[in-house]
């Protein structure tokens, strides 16, 4: 019952069902670093469901946005009011150090000591998800480990980050949708005998935002 959250009326029930866990994760990460008016935000992989979720909220914050996706998303992510765009393929956003107040790495594949470096003093990384392989979590675990090792003593932290489920934050996300704040970019809403197909397009790097599963009440 606490996970739990009203749907108002004019939100669409496809975004409505989209929204967590990619969109509680996109709050809570960036209220864990602290983001706030003013603050610098790089979101490394800003094209799929956490990372749509994060530009727009660190926007509704008041934050810059710095988003790094590839070529062909770029546009969708700008709409989402990216003030960057980075194709990550051809340039690195984190070529340069001391740029960023936080950063939100969705995608993994980034040396835990690049990310570290690209922060500003005082800055934060979140560890949201990996992408690389790995005989645990995909490599997850281990970039934890990673994680706290390099935050010992230091003013630039990297912290692994798990979003939990509570209905505040989901209605949160619901009043910044009906106020016009937050959409859901859903790339296709599928049926059942749908599913294994868009996994696949998933794992493969063809879906941007969300995908809706509808499910047939009558069937």
């Amino acid at each position: 019952e606490g996970k739990l959250a009203l749907r108002p009326t004019q939100v669409p029930v496809d975004e409505a069902g989209a929204i967590a866990i990619s969109g509680l994760t996109a709050l809570q990460a960036l209220r864990k670093a602290n983001v706030k008016a003013g603050s610098h935000v790089l979101v490394n992989g800003a094209s799929g469901g956490v990372g749509t979720f994060a530009v727009q909220i660190a926007v509704a914050m008041g934050a810059t946005a710095t988003a790094a996706c590839s070529s062909g998303k770029a546009e969708l992510v700008r709409s989402l009011g990216a003030h960057t765009v980075i194709d990550y393929a051809a340039v690195d956003p984190l070529q340069a150090p001391d740029q960023y107040d936080a950063i939100l790495d969705i995608g993994g594949g980034r040396k835990l000591k690049h990310l570290q470096s690209a922060l500003k003093p005082g800055g934060t990384v979140l560890l949201i998800g990996n992408e690389t392989g790995g005989k645990f979590a995909g490599g997850f675990v281990s970039r934890l480990l990673g994680a706290v090792f390099r935050s010992v003593g230091r003013s630039r932290k990297v912290v692994g980050f798990i979003a939990s489920e509570t209905g505040v934050d989901v209605a949160t996300l619901m009043e910044m949708m009906a106020n016009s704040q937050l959409r859901v970019v859903i790339d296709r809403s599928i049926n059942l005998g749908q599913v294994v197909e868009a996994m696949d397009d998933l794992a493969a790097g063809r879906i941007a935002g969300k995908i809706s599963v509808r499910v047939d009440e009558t069937a």
